[in-house]
């Protein structure tokens, strides 16, 4: 199969995608046929290994409506669960001339409504709605816009801003008086505009030396260009230092994207080309990339920039979290082919949701016309006693659950915990549970009695120069690493209450703040042991030393008093030991995507995997969305001889409508692979019940 870069109706990420999610179907195929069977038409010839899937034949399954009242269960309440939940509400009313109704229910490990939403999650500070900024986005927080208002929608996040309108969570220009789960400006900058000239003032403290600027205007004001003196020892280059880390590393990847919009290459030499990078992680192929292939192209791709290690160690420390450079390359560059739009990052727009990200799921949920998620309800097995039938077991209760289906949202970490002996996974599928990589996250938000960043750093409360006044980010190699300053707190005054997110944190990083939260949530108990662990001294200290610098008009002794005297509460969250997650967001390493991926997303009886882990587009909601569509589509598809009307419900949820979000199957999948997976998945099934029903 070719990566085909003319086909302008999948982007590269999406066709790598497709590519891969194929390869384990058509290896059945080659390695099965020829196989004889009642219920199938004629067969097609056995293709040659890793060509192209042949059209299925129909499968021909007796009978209609074998399931008298078709119900199945939804393990985990997040975006993937919630959507599933839509999804099926939206067939049942759609389809219900045809007789198609399929009724749920949402179990949610999380013990009350506060979790609803999974990784859509926002604390609160207070319950007081005259205080409705007092909060933060402890899991997702920033959307990438597709709205009709950006400039240059993002495509990729159609699917999610369809959902966003159908929700009436309507963008607008600010927070002033902006409903709750409005989409409000995301300001990725700290920009401020004098006359006719905007600048970024961030705030940069690296090797113990805090600078105030753009990273462009404080290297250039640098006679050597190295304002932090990193590079004492002089390893690296010179010329480095003139360009800004996410240039260099913009640079360095453009080698690998230019591989694949090579005009003298063919589609299949582009994609050798990369596969001969995919074992290795972004930081192997940075300090030793191997020699490309030869090919017949008299463009032949160059071989990709070395760079030592210590120019590397410097990219991922300006640019992510220590250890963020051991992803897979390969799923590196592609999701660049997709993000990048614009090679101008002022282009780029995104949006934040007013009230914090969970109100999506707040107002996902309200829409449900079926059963509403219940809490405290943690599953502990799943097993299948028929092929039309499956049981779950929920901790504290002594008789199963019977549904015709499961569809598992939870993280793979938490799924893995599940007792899933009695359902029919084939050894890749539980290698892929056990193995693939999650990424650690951990945040920390402080409610402060005013908005001392805005007001309190500078001579005086306007002050633009040392007050960040505009949202944007604090950067830093200290233990809290990353500041965000929220993008919703614009009409704050100098009395009002503020939160502050003071670290956000990924891989070593978070690992290493994380060991000093406490797992108690209560907030009395949880502080004080974070305070004796050390936690808040050590960000009072870290929040005074990236927010001075030499030319400061406060001393670092005044700004320690400001932080440490506004403080009124804080709240921190490790997604890696918070046990109904298990980690962040899916992190593949070298491989992982094309050998253990594929094999994930193909249903093999009636328990179906879900969430942003099963699609391309990792730690994104959109990627949750996509998976919920092809889950329904792909169970539907096995099971459409067993319920009344699932062949309509699949025309409707197969075909494409502008501004619908619970349609159209994501452009990394079509029917014709469903089919496949069907009938693999049926024949599967049929064996595993057989020699399950024997023991």
């Amino acid at each position: 199969m070719e990566l085909d870069l003319s086909d302008s109706t999948r982007s590269a990420h999406s066709q790598w995608a497709y590519k891969l999610a194929c390869a384990p179907l058509a290896n059945k195929l080659h390695n099965q046929l020829p196989l004889s069977d009642d219920l199938l038409g004629a067969w097609p010839e056995p293709t040659p290994e890793g060509q192209p899937l042949p059209d299925a034949p129909e499968y021909k399954i007796p009978g209609t409506g074998k399931i008298a009242n078709p119900r199945v269960a939804i393990v985990g309440a997040g975006a993937a669960g919630l959507f599933t939940a839509m999804i099926l509400d939206y067939l049942n009313q759609k389809c219900a001339d045809d007789g198609f109704n399929v009724a749920y229910d949402i179990f949610e490990a999380a013990e009350d409504r506060s979790r609803l939403g999974g990784r859509l999650y926002t604390h609160n500070f207070s319950l007081n709605p005259d205080s409705r900024h007092n909060y933060f986005d402890v899991g997702a927080m920033r959307f990438p816009d597709a709205s009709d208002q950006a400039p240059n929608p993002n495509p990729i996040m159609k699917r999610v801003f369809d959902l966003f309108k159908k929700l009436g969570m309507n963008p607008v220009p600010s927070v002033d008086g902006a409903p709750l789960g409005s989409l409000v400006p995301y300001q990725m900058e700290n920009d401020v505009t004098s006359g006719s000239v905007t600048s970024q003032q961030e705030y940069y403290s690296y090797n113990n030396i805090t600078q105030l600027g753009s990273y462009t205007s404080v290297t250039a004001a640098d006679t050597e260009h190295d304002p932090f003196d990193i590079n004492a020892a002089k390893a690296i280059p010179d010329r480095i230092f003139t360009q800004s880390p996410g240039a260099v590393l913009n640079a360095a990847i453009a080698d690998f994207r230019n591989i694949l919009k090579d005009p003298g290459l063919t589609p299949e030499q582009a994609w050798q080309t990369l596969m001969t990078y995919d074992q290795l992680t972004t930081r192997q192929a940075l300090v030793n990339p191997p020699p490309p292939p030869e090919t017949a192209s008299k463009n032949r791709p160059k071989a990709p920039t070395a760079y030592d290690y210590e120019t590397v160690q410097w990219l991922e420390t300006f640019n992510a979290g220590t250890g963020w450079y051991d992803q897979a390359l390969s799923e590196a560059v592609l999701e660049s082919l997709d993000f990048e739009f614009n090679d101008d990052s002022s282009k780029n727009t995104w949006r934040c949701i007013l009230g914090g990200a969970q109100q999506l799921a707040i107002n996902m949920a309200a829409t449900l016309q079926g059963n509403q998620p219940q809490f405290g309800q943690r599953v502990t097995a799943i097993r299948a006693t028929n092929k039309l039938e499956m049981q779950i077991d929920i901790a504290g209760t002594t008789v199963p659950a019977a549904y015709n289906g499961v569809f598992n949202s939870t993280t793979l970490g938490c799924l893995g915990r599940i007792d899933t002996t009695g359902v029919n996974l084939d050894y890749p599928v539980r290698e892929a549970i056990r193995t693939l990589s999650y990424g650690p996250s951990a945040k920390i938000g402080i409610l402060f009695d005013h908005a001392w960043w805005k007001f309190d750093l500078g001579a005086t409360p306007d002050d633009t120069t040392y007050n960040i006044k505009n949202g944007g980010l604090g950067h830093s190699d200290l233990n809290l690493r990353t500041v965000v300053y929220p993008s919703y707190n614009g009409d704050l005054t100098p009395t009002q209450p503020a939160v502050l997110l003071c670290s956000y944190t990924w891989q070593q990083d978070a690992l290493r703040m994380g060991s000093l939260m406490s797992s108690s949530r209560v907030p009395a108990i949880a502080e004080a042991e974070e305070q004796a662990n050390g936690l808040k001294a050590l960000l009072i200290r870290e929040l005074a030393l990236l927010h001075h610098t030499s030319t400061s008009p406060k001393s670092l002794q005044d700004i320690e008093s400001i932080i440490a005297n506004s403080w009124t509460s804080h709240f921190s969250h490790d997604w890696t030991h918070d046990p109904n997650c298990a980690g962040a967001f899916a992190f593949f390493g070298p491989s992982q995507f094309r050998k253990l991926w594929p094999s994930l997303i193909q249903p093999t009886g009636n328990l179906i995997i879900i969430g942003e882990a099963a699609s391309p587009h990792h730690a994104w909601v959109v990627g949750a969305l996509e998976s919920a569509v092809y889950g329904v589509y792909s169970w539907l598809k096995l099971r459409r001889g067993d319920i009344q009307g699932a062949t309509s419900a699949l025309t409707l949820l197969g075909a494409e409508e502008s501004g619908n979000p619970f349609v159209g199957l994501p452009d990394y999948m079509d029917a014709n692979m469903a089919a496949w997976a069907a009938i693999f998945g049926n024949f599967a099934e049929e064996a595993w019940i057989e020699k399950y029903s024997e023991k």
